[in-house]
């Protein structure tokens, strides 16, 4: 009986191997945008249904904080829905990096086997050079940014209008004619606006990265050896005129650590 060359079947092996991950990289990523494209249409369809629902029931007569208390309770639904979303969207990104970190390895082993092949390669093939998992500058950074603000705005939308609510139910349920002063709804605003931002930056941004360092030193251990994930940790420009609100974060984050 004829036995097939070890070498030549772990080659067979490994390329079975790379198409696997692929797949489930280009899977994974089609969830992804999924995801994102669900919570965007979500958030803008609440918003347009918000602002339609306010200048129909004005044009019935019905009074502006009554108005904002009917809206009030799809938003306090978005951001039930976007803390779900942040958390399965970096579930899926970790998933993704255990894939591309897969490839990564396996370039790692034809390079081994051919070194000369090297240089015509163009994505990394050793698991140093890959791209870190929600590593800041990149696309998955940008999307959890995305998610992060949109949920911190849906909460301060939901807080603002809770005051309107609770008129609504006052006034319809115990027939009574109860008004909100202003100067409650400016604290109450001002109190959400600090809420979305704790919720923005700590429960949302940095409890992402923390669950992304879990990770980070997970792989530490199963590599052995420390791993340098700073590909895209590009200088801040000098002028902070010129910054972004991603280049803030980045500042911040950089404190923090």
């Amino acid at each position: 009986m004829r036995m097939n060359n070890p070498e030549q079947t772990s080659t067979q092996f490994m390329l079975e191997e790379y198409r696997d991950l692929y797949e489930n990289i280009m899977h994974l990523e089609n969830k992804l945008f999924n995801h994102l494209s669900f919570f965007t249409t979500l958030f803008l369809g609440i918003m347009t249904a918000s602002v339609a629902v306010v200048q129909l029931t004005l044009a019935r007569s019905m009074s502006l904080i009554d108005a904002v208390g009917l809206v009030t309770l799809p938003f306090g639904l978005l951001f039930a829905v976007g803390r779900f979303e942040i958390r399965m969207t970096t579930e899926l990104r970790i998933r993704k990096m255990k894939f591309v970190e897969g490839i990564s390895r396996i370039r790692e082993y034809f390079v081994t086997l051919d070194g000369g092949i090297s240089n015509y390669l163009v994505l990394p093939y050793r698991i140093e050079n890959a791209p870190p998992y929600l590593r800041i500058g990149s696309q998955d950074w940008y999307q959890i940014l995305y998610l992060c603000l949109m949920n911190s705005i849906s909460f301060v939308l939901f807080w603002s209008g809770l005051p309107f609510l609770l008129i609504f139910l006052v006034n319809n349920l115990l027939n009574q004619n109860r008004f909100i002063p202003p100067g409650i709804i400016i604290l109450w605003t001002v109190v959400g606006v600090m809420l979305s931002i704790i919720i923005f930056w700590k429960l949302s941004y940095l409890n992402v990265m923390d669950f992304c360092d879990v990770y980070n030193n997970d792989r530490e251990v199963r590599m052995g050896k420390p791993i340098d994930y700073k590909l895209l940790d590009r200088p801040l420009p000098k002028s902070k005129l010129e910054w972004t609100f991603s280049d803030w974060i980045r500042f911040f984050d950089r404190k923090h650590k």
